[in-house]
C-alpha cells in the first residue's frame, strides 16, 4: 500500500489509498500502511468503514477455512514441513503452473502502444531480470 501513494503516486492521501486499494480488492496489508495511526482517523467514514469490514470478512473466511482459529491437533496439514512440502514432485507442479499462466501479448487492433514495425522490445529497469523478487516487496 505504500507503494501505491509513496513510490507509483496513484494516490496523494493515505485516505485515497485505503480507499484505492480495498476498492481493488486487496485484503491484507504487508507492509504496515494500515496501522491504527492511520486507520483510526479513517474508521468513522462509513464507506471506508464498509471496505475494511468486507476485506476483514475475506481475510478471516480465507484464515477458519484453513484452520487457523482450531487446536493444531485438528488441522492435518498442521504438522507437515518443507521436507513433505517442498518436494520435487511439488517444485514440477509449481513450475507447471507458472508456464501455464504466462501471458503473451498480442496487439490485436493496436490496443497496444506500439508500432507496427516493433520487432524487439525491452524491458529496463531495477527489476527487469527478477528472478527471486518477481515484482514483489515481501520477503
Amino acid at each position: 500500500m505504500n507503494d501505491v501513494q509513496n513510490q507509483h503516486h496513484y494516490t496523494k492521501t493515505p485516505e485515497e489509498t485505503v480507499t484505492a486499494v480495498l476498492t481493488a480488492g486487496m485484503d491484507t496489508d504487508c507492509g504496515g500502511f494500515m496501522s491504527s495511526k492511520t486507520m483510526l482517523p479513517l474508521l468513522n467514514d462509513p464507506k471506508i468503514m464498509a471496505l475494511v469490514n468486507t476485506a476483514l470478512t475475506h481475510l478471516f473466511t480465507v484464515q477458519f477455512r484453513l484452520g487457523f482459529a482450531d487446536p493444531p491437533a485438528m488441522v492435518p496439514w498442521a504438522k507437515l514441513g518443507a521436507e513433505v512440502v517442498n518436494t520435487p514432485e511439488h517444485q514440477r507442479l509449481a513450475y507447471e503452473a507458472a508456464v501455464q499462466s504466462l501471458v503473451l501479448l498480442k496487439n490485436t487492433g493496436g490496443t497496444l502502444p506500439l508500432d507496427g514495425e516493433v520487432k524487439k522490445l525491452a524491458v529496463i529497469g531495477r527489476n527487469a531480470n527478477a528472478t527471486t523478487n518477481m515484482q514483489g516487496n515481501v520477503s
